[in-house]
C-alpha cells in the first residue's frame, strides 16, 4: 500500500510507520464539537431529510458528515469555553479525539500538547483564479479554525463567541469499501484511486465556492456569492477497527469571503442542503471517471453504476464487516479491563492505540505489539486471498464500460434520465409531504446519468443532465414557486404532478366519504365495557368510550387518534361487540398482515391486511422495473389478471371479502397508510357505501410512501376523537406509571423539547457512552439483560446497517454464553448465518409456509427434510417450518431492527439507538411496559440533552396542496435571496384564475424568443463545423501535398473570426433573454398545472374568459412570445413520453 492517500495520515510525513488509530465517521459527539443541524426544521426535505438518505449508504461514494447520527447534519461548533476549537485541533493531528476526552482538555495548549512537533495539515484556498494549496502547522490551524487568518492571526470579520457559533463543516468523503480493498490488492489501482480522490476533492471544493453563499442584511435576507473559501483535508485509509476504509475529512471553514469583500459566516442552510448534490457528483465520478474505470478494467474489475461498488469484490464486504464487529467487541472489552485497572484515569493516545492493536489481533495468527504500515497491508491482503483465493490470479482484462469518446444521447435516453431523476427525488420527499428542491432534483439527474449514459465526456454528461432537467420540469413536475423569482436551490419548490394529483384525489375522496350519522349511546357502550371479557379489568375511560360510540355509530368517516399505550385495542374490542349486536359487519385491516392478525386475535373481529382487501377489489400494484416507482392499476371484471400464474381473468371479490353499507372498515395503524393505498380504499368505499374508521397515530412511524392520508381523514371526519390517557407503562411495583405516561405525551406533541430532554435524562431513561464502540457494547449487554423476560425486549436503531452490526454482536455474545448452540443451520444471501436458538424475523408473507412479514421466531432445529423449525416468540405453541430457499432469502436475525420493525409492538423493555428522528425516538421509547431507554454517544448529560432536543423537533405536516403552498412561502421567508417577492394573487390558490397569468405574461418582453436563440446557436454551430472541416483539409494537405492544396491560412483565420463573433452574439443574446424566458416558462408551467388540477367546468369557463380578454385587447402592441415554441399537452403524459430528439456533443 503506497502513497499518502493510503497511509494513515500523520501530519508532517508522507507515509507513517506508526500504526495510528482513526475515528470512525459516526463515533464522535462532544460538547463544543459536533452537533446536529439546529435550524429547527430538520424534518423538512431540505433540512436533513435528503442528507439522511445519502449519508451512510453502503456502496455509494457519499459525502456525509462524521457523526453518530446517521444522516444528521453536523457542524464543529465553538462550544463552552472553546471546547470545540480544542477538539478540532486535537483531532486534526492525532485522529483519536473523541467526545469522552475532548471536553476534559483544560485549555487549547493542552490540545496542542497532543500534537506532534512539526506536523502540518493541507489547506486548499479556492478563489475565482483557481485552487491553491499550502500547509498549516498547529498554531496556524488553531487560528484558522477559530476564524482568523493563519498567517497574521487577524480576525476575519466579526467573531461570534457563543457556544453555538459555527467553526467549520466536516464533510466525510466515504468511498465504497470494495474500492479500498482493490487499492490494497494492486499498487496501480491504489495510484488511480488516489488520483480519483484528488479529482473529486477539487470538484467538491469548486462546487462549494460557486454554489454556496453567505448572508447579508436584516435577518440575513440577502444572499451574497462567494469570492473565497478555505478547506483543510484529512485523509485516512482505515476505520478504527483497522480494516480498509478509505475516507477523507474535508473541513470547510465557516468563515468565507463574499464578493463584496467582507468576511462572514457561510449560509449553513444552503450548505447542508447542497450536500446531496455533492454526493451525486462523487458517485458520478466513481462510475464514469475514465482513468479510474480503465485502470480497474485492465485488472478485470468493473464498477456497478447502481451501487458504486466493484462487482467482483462485493462478496468480501460482509466478511470484513463481521470482522470489524468482532474487533469492536474486543476493543470494548479491553477498554473496560484497562479502566478497571486504572480507576479514575483516562487512557492516553498511546493507551488507545495499544488497545486498538490488541483488538485487531484477536483471532489472527499473529498478535504483534506494534504493526507497521507494510505489515498491516500484508496481513489484510492475506485475509482477502484466504476469503477468495481467486484474487491471487491476475484478472482477465475487460473492456472499459466508459471512455472519453463523445456519444449521441437519444431523446429516449434523456427521457429515461428524467424519469429516474424524478423517481429519485420523489422517493426522498415521501416523508416530507412531497416537495423537493432543485438540489435534490439535480442530484437525481446526476445519479441517473451515471446509470444511463456510457461516456466519461464531462460535456456530454453535463448536457444530458441539463436536457433531462428541462424534460422533467416541462413534462413531469409542478413548480409550486413558479411565480417567484430567485428561488434558492435548497427550497422545496417542485412536486411530481402525479403526487399533486394523488393529494387532490385523496382530499376529494375524504370529503366525499364524510357523511354524518348517529353515534351509539354512551350508556350502551359503557354497559358492554363493564363486561370484563370485553372491556377488560378497567373498562373504558371517557375518551375510549367516545371513540367506541363513534366507531359503532353510522357516520361514514370516523377518526380516532391515540398515543402509544392509549388502549386502542380494548376500545376496538368494545366497538366490535356493539357493531355485531347491531347486525353489522366489522372488518379490521392494517398496513401489514402481521398487524391485522394481531388486531383480529385481540378483538375477535374479522381481519386482513389492507392490501389483501384492495386485491379482492381488483387493485394491483408493482414497482416500475426501471425507476422503482409504485405503479397501481385496477382490473375490470373479466380482464386478465397479471398476477395470476395461470393467466386467469379477474372475477371480482370473493363473497367473504365483500363489504357494503352495513360494513365498518376499521383501519388500524392508519398513520402508516400511504396516499396510494388510501386512494384505492376510498374508491372501494365510494362504490360499496362502507364506512371507514381510521385508528392510529400520525406521530408514530410514517408510511413507506407519501404521508398525509390520516391527517386528511381527520380534517373531514364526521367524528374525531383524541385518546389522551396512556395505560401501558408500569412502575417497578406494577402500578400505572402516570409520570412517564405524561412525559411520553409531551414527547409526542413536540412541545417543550428542552424540558422533555432534561426529564428523560434525569429520570434515568438515557444511557450514554464515549464512542460508538462502547455504545454498541452497552446496547448489546442491556438487550441481553432484558431479553430474558417472558415479554421479551426490543432494540431499534436508525438504519439497516446498524441493525446488522448489532445483530452480529448479540449473536456472537449469545454463542459465547451458550445460548446459541450447534452448527450452522442456514446461511442467508446477505452473509448472515443462523444457528439453533437464534431469534429471527420472517420478511415476506407466505401462506404456504404459514408465516407473515415481520413475525418473530426462535429457530429450534433443522428437520430431516432440510427445513427450519421455527417457534413463535409472541404466540405460545405456534410453530411452523420454512424451506431452505425461504430461509436463505427471507429470514433475518431479529435481535435489532429499524423503527418500522417494532411499530405496534408491546414488550417488557425497549432500547432505541442514536440517530432516529422524532417519530422514531417516540416509538422506541414507548414500546416497553417497564423499561424504555435511549442510548447516545455523549460525554455528559448536557451533551445528551442537546442531542435529544434536536431529535425531538418535529416539522409541520403538509397534508394537501394548500399546506404545501403555505409551507413553501414560509420557507422562502427565512431563506437568503437576491430579492424578496410577495406571492402573486393567483399563486395563493392551487386552482387559481388563469387570467392573472396572461396579464403577467404580457408584461414580459424578452429580447429574443427561444426559437431565435436556437437559430443564433445553430449559426454558430454551423460556422464551427465549417472551421473544423477547413482545418482538417489543411492538415491533410500538409500531410500529403499530392492530394490537394488545401485552404489558405487567411481563409481559416477569417472563418475563426466569424465563429468568435457568432459565439459572442450567442452569449450576449442568451444573457439578455434567458431571465425573461425562464419567467415565461414558469408561467407556462403554472398554467399547465392549474389546468390539470382544476375541474373541467372551471377550466372551460376560464378558457372562455381568456378568449374574451384576448378579443378585447387584440391589437395591443405586445410582442408574441413563444414558450418552447408550442403549447404542451400534458394530458398525453399518461400515454408515455413524447419526442425522440437527440442530443449530440
Amino acid at each position: 500500500m503506497n502513497g499518502q492517500s493510503h497511509a494513515e495520515r500523520t501530519p508532517g510525513s508522507k507515509s507513517s510507520e506508526r500504526m495510528g488509530t482513526t475515528r470512525e465517521n459516526e463515533e464522535r459527539r462532544n460538547q463544543g464539537g459536533r452537533s446536529e443541524e439546529d435550524e429547527g426544521t430538520r424534518r423538512r426535505e431540505g433540512d436533513g431529510h435528503e442528507e439522511r438518505r445519502d449519508v451512510g449508504h453502503a456502496g455509494t461514494f457519499s459525502v456525509g458528515y462524521a457523526q453518530c447520527v446517521r444522516g444528521g447534519v453536523a457542524r464543529w461548533k465553538r462550544g463552552v469555553a472553546g471546547h470545540g476549537l480544542r477538539a478540532a485541533v486535537h483531532y486534526a493531528f492525532d485522529g483519536v479525539c473523541d467526545g469522552a476526552r475532548a471536553d476534559r482538555l483544560a485549555s487549547v495548549d493542552a490540545a496542542i500538547g497532543y500534537a506532534h512537533a512539526g506536523s502540518t495539515v493541507t489547506r486548499f484556498t479556492a478563489t475565482e483564479a483557481g485552487i491553491a494549496a499550502d500547509e498549516l502547522g498547529v498554531e496556524q490551524l488553531k487560528a484558522w479554525v477559530a476564524g482568523s487568518d493563519p498567517a497574521t492571526g487577524v480576525h476575519r470579520g466579526y467573531q461570534m463567541q457563543g457556544p453555538d457559533a459555527d467553526l467549520l463543516f466536516d464533510a466525510t468523503v466515504n468511498a465504497p469499501k470494495t474500492l479500498s480493498l482493490a487499492a490494497l490488492l494492486d499498487p496501480e489501482i491504489a495510484a488511480a484511486f488516489d488520483a480519483l480522490q484528488e479529482r473529486i476533492r477539487y470538484r467538491t471544493i469548486d462546487m462549494w465556492r460557486t454554489e454556496l453563499n453567505s448572508r447579508r442584511g436584516a435577518q440575513g435576507r440577502i444572499s451574497m456569492d462567494l469570492a473565497q473559501i478555505e478547506v483543510v483535508e484529512l485523509k485516512h485509509a482505515r476505520s478504527r477497527s483497522l480494516d480498509p476504509h478509505a475516507h477523507t475529512h474535508m473541513w470547510l471553514n465557516a468563515r468565507v469571503l463574499g464578493q463584496d469583500g467582507r468576511w462572514s459566516n457561510l449560509d449553513s442552510r444552503t450548505m447542508l442542503r447542497f450536500q446531496t448534490l455533492v454526493n451525486a457528483e462523487g458517485q458520478l465520478a466513481a462510475a464514469t471517471d475514465t482513468e479510474w474505470v480503465a485502470t480497474l478494467a485492465a485488472k478485470g474489475f468493473t464498477i456497478d453504476p447502481a451501487t458504486g461498488e466493484i462487482s467482483q469484490l462485493q462478496h468480501l464486504v460482509r466478511a470484513f464487516s463481521k470482522r470489524s464487529n468482532q474487533i469492536e467487541a474486543a476493543k470494548a472489552r479491553f477498554l473496560a479491563e484497562w479502566q478497571a485497572d486504572h480507576p479514575g484515569q483516562e487512557p492516553t493516545v498511546n493507551d488507545e492505540m495499544a488497545i486498538d492493536r490488541r483488538a485487531w489481533a484477536v483471532g489472527r495468527p499473529e498478535k504483534p505489539d506494534m504493526v507497521s504500515e507494510e505489515d498491516w497491508a500484508d496481513s489484510v491482503r492475506r485475509e482477502l486471498t484466504d476469503l477468495d483465493p481467486a484474487l491471487l490470479k491476475q484478472g482477465k482484462p475487460v473492456t472499459p464500460p466508459v471512455t472519453d469518446r463523445a456519444v449521441r444521447v437519444s431523446g429516449a435516453d434523456i427521457d429515461r434520465v428524467a424519469r429516474l431523476a424524478i423517481a429519485d427525488a420523489d422517493s426522498r420527499s415521501t416523508s416530507s409531504s412531497g416537495r423537493f428542491s432543485d438540489f435534490t432534483l439535480r442530484a437525481g439527474a446526476v445519479r441517473a446519468v451515471a446509470r444511463v449514459v456510457s461516456t466519461g465526456d464531462r460535456d456530454v454528461l453535463a448536457s444530458a443532465v441539463d436536457a433531462a432537467l428541462d424534460r422533467a420540469r416541462g413534462h413531469y413536475l409542478i413548480d409550486l414557486a413558479a411565480d417567484t423569482i430567485d428561488v434558492p436551490g435548497g427550497v422545496g419548490r417542485y412536486m411530481l404532478a402525479e403526487t399533486a394529483a394523488l393529494k387532490r384525489d385523496v382530499d376529494e375522496g375524504m370529503r366525499a366519504q364524510a357523511k354524518r350519522g348517529k353515534n351509539v349511546a354512551t350508556h350502551l357502550i359503557a354497559q358492554l365495557a363493564s363486561n370484563t371479557k370485553i372491556g377488560g379489568e378497567h373498562g373504558l375511560d371517557e375518551q375510549q368510550t367516545a371513540a367506541a360510540c363513534a366507531i359503532a355509530g353510522s357516520s361514514r368517516l370516523v377518526t380516532v387518534i391515540g398515543p402509544a399505550g392509549a388502549g386502542k385495542t380494548t376500545m376496538l374490542k368494545v366497538a366490535r361487540a356493539s357493531l355485531s349486536g347491531q347486525g353489522r359487519k366489522v372488518l379490521i385491516v392494517a398496513p401489514t398482515k402481521k398487524a391485522s392478525s394481531v388486531a383480529g386475535r385481540e378483538t375477535g373481529a374479522d381481519a386482513t391486511s389492507l392490501h389483501a382487501l384492495l386485491f379482492q377489489y381488483g387493485f394491483r400494484w408493482s414497482a416500475d422495473k426501471d425507476t422503482g416507482r409504485p405503479v397501481w392499476q385496477r382490473l375490470a371484471i373479466g380482464q386478465k389478471d397479471p398476477m395470476s400464474k395461470d393467466g386467469h381473468a379477474y372475477r371480482g371479490p370473493k363473497d367473504s371479502a365483500v363489504v357494503g353499507r352495513k360494513t365498518r372498515i376499521v383501519v388500524d395503524e392508519a398513520g402508516m397508510v400511504d396516499l396510494h393505498t388510501m386512494h384505492a380504499l376510498l374508491q372501494v368505499t365510494a362504490e360499496t357505501g362502507a364506512g371507514i374508521a381510521l385508528v392510529g397515530d400520525p406521530a408514530q412511524v410514517n408510511p413507506v410512501g407519501h404521508t398525509g392520508a390520516m391527517a386528511l381523514g381527520q380534517r373531514y371526519a364526521d367524528t374525531h376523537v383524541d385518546l389522551e390517557s396512556v395505560h401501558r407503562f408500569r412502575t417497578g411495583d406494577g402500578e400505572t406509571d402516570t409520570a412517564y405516561a405524561d412525559l411520553t405525551l409531551r414527547m409526542r406533541s413536540g412541545d417543550g423539547p428542552d424540558a422533555v430532554a432534561h426529564e428523560l435524562v434525569t429520570t434515568g431513561h438515557v444511557r450514554t457512552a464515549a464512542n460508538m464502540t462502547e455504545l454498541h457494547a452497552a446496547m448489546r449487554d442491556r438487550y441481553l439483560e432484558l431479553a430474558g423476560h417472558k415479554d421479551r425486549a426490543a432494540l431499534c436503531v436508525a438504519t439497516n446497517e446498524e441493525a446488522v452490526t448489532l445483530n452480529d454482536l448479540i449473536q456472537e455474545e449469545r454463542i459465547v454464553r451458550g445460548q446459541v448452540t450447534g452448527k450452522v443451520l442456514s446461511s442467508t444471501t446477505d452473509g448472515s448465518v443462523i444457528y439453533a436458538g437464534d431469534v429471527v424475523q420472517t420478511r415476506q408473507n407466505d401462506s404456504d409456509q404459514n408465516v407473515e412479514n415481520r413475525q418473530v421466531w426462535t429457530v429450534r432445529k433443522k428437520t430431516l427434510s432440510g427445513k427450519l423449525l421455527l417457534e413463535s416468540v409472541d404466540q405460545k405453541g405456534l410453530t411452523t417450518t420454512v424451506d431452505a430457499d425461504y430461509a436463505a432469502d427471507k429470514l433475518a436475525l431479529a435481535y435489532a431492527s429499524t423503527i418500522h420493525g417494532i411499530q405496534g409492538e408491546t414488550v417488557h423493555g425497549s432500547i432505541v439507538g442514536p440517530g432516529v428522528d422524532a417519530a422514531g425516538l417516540y416509538v422506541g421509547l414507548t414500546r416497553g411496559k417497564r423499561v424504555n431507554e435511549a442510548f447516545l454517544v455523549a460525554s455528559d448529560d448536557a451533551t445528551a440533552e442537546r442531542q435529544l432536543v434536536e431529535s425531538l423537533r418535529r416539522g409541520d405536516l403538509e397534508a394537501n396542496l394548500h399546506d404545501n403552498y403555505r409551507a413553501l412561502h414560509r420557507e422562502l421567508g427565512i431563506s437568503a435571496r437576491e430579492g424578496v417577492f410577495a406571492p402573486a394573487p393567483w399563486q395563493q390558490r392551487p386552482a387559481g384564475h388563469l387570467l392573472d397569468l396572461d396579464a403577467a405574461e404580457a408584461q414580459i418582453l424578452p429580447a429574443h424568443t427561444h426559437a431565435e436563440l436556437q437559430a443564433i446557436k445553430d449559426t454558430a454551430d454551423r460556422l464551427e463545423v465549417e472551421l473544423r472541416q477547413l482545418r482538417q483539409t489543411r492538415n491533410d494537405a500538409n500531410a500529403d501535398k499530392r492530394r490537394c492544396e488545401g485552404p489558405e491560412f487567411a481563409d481559416i483565420d477569417a472563418l475563426q473570426v466569424q465563429v468568435n463573433e457568432a459565439r459572442g452574439l450567442e452569449r450576449e443574446a442568451t444573457k439578455a433573454s434567458m431571465p425573461a424566458l425562464r419567467r415565461l416558462d414558469m408561467i407556462h408551467a403554472e398554467r399547465v398545472t392549474r389546468e390539470r388540477l382544476i375541474d373541467a367546468g372551471t377550466s372551460t369557463r376560464e378558457n372562455q374568459e381568456r378568449a374574451l380578454e384576448t378579443r378585447q385587447h387584440r391589437g395591443v402592441g405586445a410582442r408574441p412570445v413563444d414558450v418552447h415554441a408550442a403549447h404542451v399537452n400534458r394530458a398525453v403524459l399518461d400515454q408515455g413520453p413524447r419526442g425522440s430528439s437527440e442530443l449530440k456533443t
